[in-house]
């Protein structure tokens, strides 16, 4: 076997922890969906209602470990008169 050197400082793996919190944000007049994550529970479920009242369809997800994620909740949008 050959010798493996140590990988450079620009190369190093992250150990860091990923966010516990996702959502999926869809704009029915945007073409991409934007994302936002964090690890406060109570900071995610109202950026999710502000989303979902202005008209998006959010996705909440919580991170199950491994880089997956499921989905618990659904926020569609708040229909307005």
């Amino acid at each position: 076997m050959g010798h493996r050197t140590k990988p450079s400082r620009r190369h190093q793996l992250s150990y860091a922890t990923p966010e516990k919190y996702r959502l999926i944000i869809t704009h029915p007049d945007h073409q991409r969906p934007a994302y936002f994550s964090s690890n406060d529970l109570a900071r995610a479920r109202a950026v999710a209602r502000r989303n979902a009242a202005n008209g998006a369809h959010v996705d909440f997800q919580v991170n199950q470990g491994w880089g997956v994620y499921e989905t618990t909740r659904t926020y569609t949008p708040e229909n307005t008169p």
